[in-house]
């Protein structure tokens, strides 16, 4: 950009996905005002909503003539065509401003504004003459623009001066945050990246990524071996199953369990791996010590990615797995797992298994702390601690811990209300094994699947007399 060589195909490749940034923002910031309470700060923002973004639309639509790109209505239509490093980023940006604070939405919404500001000054500086992006370079090096930034800095200046220590740790996280996404978005943008399930390949007749569903079945369809399957066909990948129990269950609660010969079990599963193509595995509900041990034998040598979704209660209050299945669970399987998806109680039975120093999980801290110490103890790849039966202010938080990295990252979004929750912990695991199947990484992986769960949950249907269900259809 500074020499004026960029190629023209990445530059279009980049305007395309920030103004379909833009147009998200936009809306993100209209909310974020909405929620300020000084009447100066509003104005403010609103000034920056009625004449610096429209700058910047005039000057991304100048370009899209000059490149012969359709206009971003049509452009819009496509709903693949936001690469999912945008995709990612909107949706951070859209849930802070929605579910957070005004200052924690501005801090957040603030980082794509000063990073184009230190850029374009930047880029000002040692620009070449006549080069040929010198429009997008004056949008951002322009005086009014740094200014209404500057504005918008001093708001945030103001707003921290009445949080407390910790609200403005959040605000600062969710700023850097921001920041991180804002570098993966023009990252993703010059590289043209793309949706790997939207590949040709993947998506031709002759081939579909394939995943193993190792759990039970729910006669009353809304947890289990069927929840799998419906999430697997809304996301796009091929089910296969082996049925590890038989549970006689409606919307109140289980009336019988019923366990086929595990011997039968490992022939379903030497009959899938031995024909098809399967790189995630899905295990839910195993019922005993015997069913374990010998699912863990049988896959140590496969070269799959499990996720394990260590059910041990159901929705409606049944017991699924023995307790003194649980000390098999974690020096037989957990060893050989990718990824863990324990809710709260769940952690907490796990911590006291593995005899921490700890085994309370009621904050977000504590949180944290469980996803690392499971981690470490039992070497898992990535531990994610489900925190909607820990709601925060109307806020559903979840933790994932990655520990190549040693890295916490929080997940948040909207937390329902609502008694229709029946499968969406099944429903959460094949998500995140469905979307690893479609080549997207762990973290991308679980906010995308996080993403679909809370549209199923918020399109929850009341099926029965107890608890509803999950609806998997868009």
């Amino acid at each position: 950009m500074i020499e004026g060589t960029l190629p023209t195909d990445k530059f279009r490749g980049y305007i395309i996905q920030d103004a379909i940034y833009l147009h998200h923002f936009l809306r993100v910031l209209a909310i974020v005002a909405s929620k300020c309470s000084v009447t100066e700060n509003m104005q403010q923002i609103l000034k920056f909503l009625s004449d610096t973004i429209p700058s910047e639309v005039h000057m991304q639509e100048g370009y899209f003539k000059e490149l012969g790109i359709p206009p971003l209505e049509e452009m819009l239509q496509d709903l693949d065509i936001q690469s999912p490093n945008n995709f990612m980023y909107c949706t951070f940006l859209k849930e802070v401003s929605t579910m957070g604070s005004f200052a924690e939405g501005l801090c957040a919404a603030f980082a794509c504004p000063y990073v184009y500001m230190v850029v374009g000054q930047h880029i000002k500086e040692h620009a070449k003459p006549n080069n040929p992006y010198c429009r997008w370079i004056n949008e951002y090096a322009d005086p009014s623009f740094c200014e209404a930034v500057q504005q918008m800095a001093k708001i945030i200046d103001q707003e921290g001066l009445n949080l407390s220590r910790k609200q403005r740790n959040v605000c600062r996280s969710h700023f850097v945050r921001a920041s991180q996404m804002e570098y993966l978005f023009w990252d993703g943008a010059y590289k043209q990246q793309t949706w790997p399930m939207l590949h040709s390949s993947m998506m031709s007749q002759s081939r579909m990524p394939c995943v193993l569903t190792i759990a039970g079945s729910d006669s009353g369809g809304g947890a289990g071996i069927q929840a799998d399957l419906n999430t697997f066909t809304a996301n796009r990948v091929f089910g296969t199953t082996a049925i590890a129990a038989l549970t006689a269950q409606n919307s109140q609660g289980i009336q019988n369990i019923h366990v086929p010969p595990s011997e039968f079990l490992i022939d379903q599963i030497n009959s899938v791996l031995s024909d098809m193509d399967v790189q995630v595995v899905k295990i839910g509900m195993l019922h005993d010590q015997e069913v374990i041990e010998k699912v863990a034998h049988r896959l140590k040598s496969e070269n799959v990615k499990i996720i394990l979704d260590p059910v041990m209660v159901a929705t409606s209050g049944g017991r699924l797995l023995k307790d003194a299945a649980l000390d098999i669970l974690v020096s037989k399987l957990l060893p050989i797992t990718y990824c863990i998806t324990p809710n709260i109680d769940e952690t907490e039975s796990l911590l006291k298994v593995l005899h921490a120093p700890f085994s309370s999980v009621n904050s977000i801290e504590a949180m944290e702390r469980a996803a690392r110490y499971v981690s470490e103890h039992c070497k898992i790849p990535f531990v994610l601690v489900k925190g909607g039966h820990l709601p925060f202010s109307q806020r559903c938080v979840d933790v994932l811990y990655d520990l190549e990295n040693d890295r916490i990252h929080m997940l948040e979004g909207p937390f329902f209300n609502t008694p229709n929750t029946h499968g969406s912990g099944c429903s959460l695991a094949a998500a995140v094994a469905a979307n690893l199947a479609n080549g997207f990484p762990m973290l991308e992986s679980v906010a995308n699947a996080k993403k679909y769960v809370s549209g199923a949950i918020q399109r929850g249907v009341s099926i029965g007399k107890g608890c509803g269900t999950l609806n998997h259809s868009s």
